[in-house]
């Protein structure tokens, strides 16, 4: 085992509450050779004698009382007057593993990285209740191509902590932070892109504690400098001659931040609140830094496909003003027909299924297409509601037989054949339909296809174990009915289409699924992981 000295930096600030519990984990971590960089930056509590107290008792800390100057300032002290190979950053209201150093000093020294990345704990500071945020699942366990570190800067923990470095890696690339709230986002892009690689640990050896009264998380106003810590990095990017390089990234990421901060903003705030002052820094960041190109937030969407597509692309920062259009318990058989003209009625108490039914009658998809060929900027497909029996009706048109439509009275237009999903009518048919789909598609070549192929799970959590449905043969006979047509799309479509898989393995239902146990629902990793691939794509828009 390398014999390396770390230095865990500590800046405390009225934390008398909490500071000897995060003292403790520390002095007691497996690996000896630290040693604690202890700041008082200011504090008016009795947070000094605290910190006095604890220097007598361990020669390791190194003890620093200045006057108030903020985080920011208070960790670059610590930087400068670190003496160990390796630094660590550590806020005085949490607290760490007692393994952590030494677990990761080990990777850093085996892979020689620049980072090494961990997952951690939040513990609530009111109720105790603990929660483990997983992160390592998203993301390669060695950062190292311009992909990973893509993905690695949309998915990985953004705070500085949670991380051991290699110091002068920080010393060479003067990555200090700057004195503004949220400075930990203003340097995650450096780290992220500067290091030679970032080694990401499965292992939770942080405990971040939530819900404390004066925390900045709390401040939904401090939100407004998240505009700040994006100037910050970009004007370094600028400074190196990197931008072009790593613009796409960059953008999304700035997008990705200030996106979800004005819409908290205004959800806490209230809307003139952040006309007033949020607004307007976003335009003057964007005129500076994006000026020729598109917000993420400007872009339209429609979506034919099932719920869990939806919640994806909601997932990668598309609000749901942008989702023009939806179409689930749909099948394009139904929704490139011509409609019915007939006196329909439907009866359901849940509005959004009864409109999804009276979609699905009139042929909306078709007549859409005819009347907005400029619309949309991107058209997310997924078939797997293709799943559903298809009805003939009276009048030639179809309709689709999903549950939303056995759950629904509907009167006025007879049925007069079930045509079954993946029967040689329904695929003759389907194709039909799908070539009709693709025509439209063409013309307007500008608009970008995204195909997510979805799949049914066969498993799902009993409680005890991964059981598989009763019907698992029928599930997979579904599953490759769905494989077929997207490959007759893809062949057939003639036009650039992202294309995303779903993965492979670890495929499940989980057994707390607030919408039920049922095979189009899956586990939160399967859905991150979509979340995360999609969330690259856009990078490049």
């Amino acid at each position: 085992m390398t014999v390396e000295m770390v230095s865990i930096i500590i800046p405390a600030y009225n934390v008398e509450k909490y500071l000897e519990e995060c003292l403790e984990s520390v002095i007691n971590q497996t690996y000896k050779n630290i040693e604690i960089i202890l700041i008082n930056d200011g504090s008016t509590d009795s947070t000094g004698k605290i910190c006095e107290k604890w220097t007598k008792r361990d020669s390791r800390i190194k003890y620093i009382s200045k006057q108030n100057e903020g985080l920011s300032a208070t960790r670059n002290m610590g930087l400068y007057n670190a003496k160990g190979k390796y630094v660590f950053f550590l806020d005085s209201d949490d607290w760490i593993a007692l393994y952590a150093i030494e677990e990761l000093l080990k990777l850093a020294e085996a892979k020689q990285a620049d980072v090494v990345a961990a997952d951690y704990i939040e513990v609530d500071d009111k109720t105790r209740l603990s929660k483990r945020i997983n992160r390592s699942k998203l993301i390669n366990e060695l950062i190292e191509t311009d992909l990973d570190r893509s993905i690695y800067l949309q998915y990985g923990v953004v705070m500085v902590w949670a991380k051991l470095y290699r110091k002068n890696f920080l010393l060479d690339n003067n990555l200090y932070m700057p004195s503004i709230p949220h400075e930990d986002n203003a340097i995650f892009p450096m780290i992220a892109f500067l290091s030679n690689k970032i080694i990401n640990c499965d292992e939770a050896i942080y405990y971040y504690r939530i819900n404390r009264s004066g925390s900045i998380v709390s401040d939904y106003r401090s939100r407004i400098y998240l505009v700040d810590a994006c100037e910050h990095f970009m004007d370094y990017f600028i400074g190196l001659n990197l931008v072009s390089k790593y613009y796409s990234s960059l953008k999304r990421y700035s997008e990705t931040r200030i996106y979800f901060a004005y819409n908290l903003c205004s959800d806490k705030m209230g809307l003139a609140y952040v006309e007033k002052y949020f607004l307007p820094k976003i335009i003057d960041f964007y005129n500076r830094y994006f000026n020729n190109s598109k917000r993420l937030w400007e872009y339209s969407f429609w979506l034919l496909g099932s719920f869990s597509s939806r919640w994806i692309i909601h997932q990668i920062g598309i609000d749901k003003n942008q989702l023009d259009y939806h179409l689930p318990f749909s099948s394009l058989i139904a929704q490139m027909s011509e409609g019915t003209n007939g006196d329909i009625t439907i009866v359901n108490n849940d509005l959004f299924r009864r409109d999804v039914i009276w979609k699905d009658f009139k042929g909306e998809l078709l007549h859409s297409l005819i009347e907005n060929n400029n619309k949309p900027d991107f058209f997310v497909i997924d078939f797997l509601e293709e799943r559903y029996d298809v009805g003939r009706l009276e009048d030639g048109n179809y309709i689709t037989l999903s549950e939303a439509y056995y759950d629904s009275d509907v009167k006025g237009m007879k049925l007069i054949e079930i045509i079954k999903a993946g029967s040689g009518e329904h695929m003759i048919l389907w194709r039909q339909k799908c070539n009709e789909f693709i025509s439209y598609l063409k013309r307007n070549p500008n608009r970008k296809i995204i195909l997510i192929k979805s799949r049914l799970a066969l498993k799902y959590d009993n409680g005890q174990e991964y059981a598989y449905y009763e019907n698992c043969k029928e599930l997979e006979n579904t599953n490759i009915m769905i494989e077929k047509m997207e490959t007759y799309f893809t062949r057939n479509i003639g036009m650039d289409v992202q294309i995303y898989d779903m993965p492979k393995q670890d495929v499940y239902t989980p057994k707390e699924f607030k919408y039920g146990i049922h095979p189009e629902y899956w586990n939160q990793e399967v859905y991150k992981k979509m979340i995360a691939k999609l969330r690259v794509s856009f990078d490049k828009y």
